[in-house]
């Protein structure tokens, strides 16, 4: 699933997607996005944030600003994202 709102006139984008690591390539501002992620699975998530291991435990939330870096391994289950622009 990938929700995606864009308004040329304010220059805004706000995508919603259920599987971040998968549609992430599709995402044309994803270099310049704040996420917020969610893991909805019932196990731990592991991705790395500037290098760092981040563990996100079932339910829990973070963020990402774009000045950061994200790693996912290439066998990633989905993580929940909520992505939007400055």
């Amino acid at each position: 699933m990938l929700f995606k709102y864009q308004n040329s006139l304010l220059n805004s984008i706000v995508i919603l997607t259920d599987d971040y690591h998968r549609e992430r390539s599709a995402l044309k501002y994803s270099n310049s996005l704040i996420n917020i992620f969610w893991n909805r699975l019932e196990e731990d998530y592991t991705f790395l944030l500037d290098g760092i291991p981040l563990t996100l435990q079932p339910g829990q939330i973070t963020t990402s600003t774009y000045l950061q870096q994200i790693e996912f391994d290439k066998t990633a289950k989905p993580l929940t994202a909520f992505s939007f622009n400055r």
